[in-house]
């Protein structure tokens, strides 16, 4: 089956991840996987798929006379698209260009008005659509008022197996304990309530340090107040980091204190992977993800007193952290496999084909 991905965003997210992840198993079989930057050049994302010999192309923003010679030469079953409104007009190119389905993707929490907009208009365009958890899926269903049969959710799944680094090499500056948080910089993904929690910390845990890896979006905003807080000898900032293995396995604790609009995060699965504790937050799903007191420790979001709690406890209790994070990884590794990824998305390509127009 040949599926052409589009792609809107700008640099590396969860989505993009995944997907590349997606491709690295599934490519040439059972997916003959091609790309299409359609919203301009992406260069990281480009650099990621490099290894994998998958064709790129690269469309600048709206130009959809362009973008239809593209797929009509490319031919593929499916066009497999990440956007919010852009899949109307990607999907009327894709159907001018002969394409016989066309299905869209919803990697956040579906709850922005933009993306509840974009998928009550688009549902007339697209034979199916996929999330990654079952709360975007009922979000979509309840009131985007997209059909129950047309929405398939697949898990993001993760390679069993973490390359085996030497880790006294990553930070050896640094002290310990340390937490880490994977996530581009913003004020969504929480990372100014892990400085407050930090900060309300560090009497207790001197050399405690905070890992962040991702890019800032703040415009520096973030810094500005981690200097204000007195934390900058606290915090290390990595900036966007293709291979976060090492930095996991220096670890102790895994923090994404996500506020809103969260789907299922690629980040997440990676520290339970790497046997790391985990805290996460009672959004999006990330709850289908980390059974409370289990597999992890979920937090309300935007819970302050509640993040640095949990984060307290894990410091306090090797034991805790130790169990926590074997019961995460025994859990991914049992339920998010790249082969359950890949059938989940066949099945929904494999229904849009049937459906197609």
């Amino acid at each position: 089956m040949k599926i052409c991905f589009l792609f809107a965003g700008q640099g590396i997210g969860g989505a993009e991840r995944s997907m590349v992840r997606l491709m690295a198993q599934a490519h040439p079989h059972p997916l003959r996987c091609s790309v299409i930057l359609a919203n301009g050049d992406n260069p990281a994302l480009r650099e990621m798929l490099k290894p994998l010999s998958i064709p790129v192309r690269v469309v600048g923003p709206m130009q959809l006379r362009q973008l239809q010679h593209i797929i009509r030469a490319d031919k593929p079953d499916v066009v497999y698209m990440f956007g919010q409104i852009r899949p109307i007009p990607w999907a009327i190119a894709a159907r001018r260009a002969g394409v016989r389905a066309t299905v869209g993707a919803e990697r956040g929490s579906g709850t922005r008005r933009i993306n509840q907009i974009g998928r009550r208009l688009d549902k007339h365009w697209l034979q199916a659509y996929i999330t990654n958890s079952q709360q975007t899926a009922t979000v979509l269903h309840e009131q985007a008022k997209i059909p129950q049969d047309k929405l398939f959710v697949a898990y993001n799944g993760i390679e069993p197996v973490i390359i085996n680094v030497t880790a006294a090499h990553c930070l050896p500056e640094m002290g310990t304990p340390r937490i880490v948080c994977v996530a581009n910089i913003r004020p969504l993904k929480g990372q100014a309530l892990l400085l407050q929690a930090v900060q309300r910390l560090r009497a207790q845990f001197p050399t405690l340090k905070a890992v962040l890896l991702g890019r800032d979006m703040t415009d520096g905003a973030f810094f500005e107040e981690m200097a204000r807080r007195g934390l900058a000898d606290t915090f290390f900032w990595t900036g966007y980091v293709p291979d976060v293995h090492n930095y996991l396995a220096t670890a102790d604790i895994m923090a994404l204190p996500t506020v809103s609009r969260e789907g299922m995060p690629t980040s997440i699965l990676e520290g339970m992977r790497a046997g790391l504790p985990v805290i996460g937050t009672r959004v999006g799903g990330v709850p289908e993800l980390i059974d409370h007191e289990r597999t992890g420790l979920l937090v309300a979001p935007g819970d302050v007193d509640g993040l640095t709690q949990a984060l307290q406890r894990l410091l306090n209790s090797a034991e805790l952290r130790h169990q926590l994070g074997e019961a995460g990884r025994q859990h991914v590794m049992q339920h998010h496999t790249m082969q359950s990824m890949i059938e989940q998305h066949l099945t929904a390509f494999e229904y849009a084909l049937h459906h197609s127009i």
